[in-house]
């Protein structure tokens, strides 16, 4: 783990002076976004009845993101997360989601580029929801797993002209089923968690606009 950490290090040292070197982001930009999930639960359920809850372990993913800036401080774009695997709690049954989603962030108030607080709104589907083999390996054979809605809500603070630091509330959800001919099951997952997310926004294009107008002016 160490050795992961201190060959990152420069990479992340990188994309901060590359990123704070970004003089304007108005106009279109791209984030690239490491996130770390903090603890959370995922729920079962039968036909939508309860049927259990687990506690999961905390994990990372990273992911990328596109923007076009619109009227009122407000960008919109659409993004794709990788989760790396994690684990229901205290067992080796881990799993991940990557989602594609449609992305918008509002800065109701405007104040100076290096310190502007915003909301951020995703949601989309979970084009992959994987299992390892302990977590598809059930009595009734080895279950297929199929993604589902994912929704994100959240507040953060874009400063440094363009590093944005958010923390989201994250729902994912999927199915779980599995038959052997004699025994079904068919169970809908659904994975809540709080994400805090780390991005370094890239400018594409930056065309001349009214100070104030949108999320990354001045």
């Amino acid at each position: 783990m160490k050795i992961k950490l201190l060959l990152f290090l420069p990479v992340l040292m990188a994309l901060v002076c590359s990123a704070s070197a970004q003089a304007d982001l108005n106009g279109d930009m791209m984030v690239i976004r490491a996130n770390l999930d903090l603890s959370g639960v995922q729920d079962y359920y039968d036909q939508g009845y309860f049927v259990s809850t687990y506690n999961t372990d905390q994990g990372y993913g990273v992911g990328l993101e596109f923007y076009h800036s619109f009227l009122f401080r407000s960008t919109a774009g659409f993004g794709i997360r990788y989760e790396l695997e994690r684990a229901l709690s205290g067992t080796n049954y881990k799993y991940r989601f990557v989602p594609v989603y449609f992305t918008a962030m509002f800065a109701p108030f405007y104040n100076p580029r290096d310190f502007l607080p915003y909301f951020k709104f995703e949601t989309g589907f979970n084009v992959l929801f994987l299992g390892n083999n302990d977590f598809n390996t059930t009595a009734s054979g080895t279950a297929t797993t199929n993604g589902g809605l994912y929704f994100a809500f959240g507040v953060g603070i874009k400063f440094m002209d363009s590093i944005f630091i958010d923390l989201m509330s994250t729902s994912y959800s999927g199915t779980f089923s599995a038959s052997n001919g004699v025994t079904y099951i068919n169970e809908t997952i659904r994975d809540y968690k709080v994400c805090l997310n780390l991005g370094f926004a890239f400018q594409i294009y930056s065309p001349e606009v009214n100070p104030g107008n949108n999320i990354n002016d001045r």
